[in-house]
């Protein structure tokens, strides 16, 4: 068999793998988040709450890795960058404030504090860099501010796209008919 046959019959047999990309849960008037955001490799969906919510904690290596993946989003040339709340961050819920909107992500709790990481998402023409987006907080639970929202994050629920049967009938309807053509060539010489 020749190895353009090998491969042919190796590509048939592999499996597909259909990424899912990232969306906004945008009811008209506000981003209440987004869904299916890469974090280190595993799809979360997050909601953006104007309080915190009971539980929300997620530990510090996750908090960093998360708000780097929103801030991955929204920097120029990501998939938000430019979009209506990219350029007036106070329309994400929870955020009030014209010229920023700071997404928290909780690292740590206890009774009364709670310490994590936020991405700042600065309207178009801010003072900000794209490397001066992510910050660190460390506050009261009952923290409140105009330019501030939480983040609570969730596994996505994606499920596995199914390949249509025409794609494994395709692979054998190939192998007939180089069979065919082989046959063809034999009797001609």
């Amino acid at each position: 068999m020749k190895l353009k046959q090998l491969l042919l019959i190796a590509a048939l047999v592999m499996p597909f793998s259909v990424g899912a990309a990232t969306t906004a849960n945008w009811d008209g008037s506000s981003l209440l988040g987004l869904n299916d955001v890469d974090v280190n490799g595993t799809l979360y969906d997050v909601t953006l709450n104007e309080t915190y919510q009971a539980g929300s904690v997620y530990g510090d290596a996750f908090a960093l890795a998360a708000s780097t993946s929103l801030l991955d989003l929204f920097i120029t040339g990501g998939t938000f960058s430019g979009a209506n709340y990219d350029t007036s961050p106070q329309l994400a819920d929870g955020c009030s404030h014209l010229g920023s909107c700071g997404w928290i992500t909780a690292g740590t709790t206890d009774e009364t504090n709670l310490s994590g990481r936020i991405f700042i998402n600065e309207a178009l023409g801010g003072s900000r860099t794209d490397n001066d987006r992510l910050s660190t907080i460390s506050s009261t639970l009952n923290f409140s501010h105009v330019a501030y929202t939480f983040a609570t994050w969730t596994a996505s629920d994606v499920s596995a796209v199914p390949l249509p049967a025409a794609v494994w009938l395709f692979g054998p309807a190939l192998l007939g008919f180089m069979g065919f053509r082989r046959k063809a060539v034999d009797t001609v010489a």
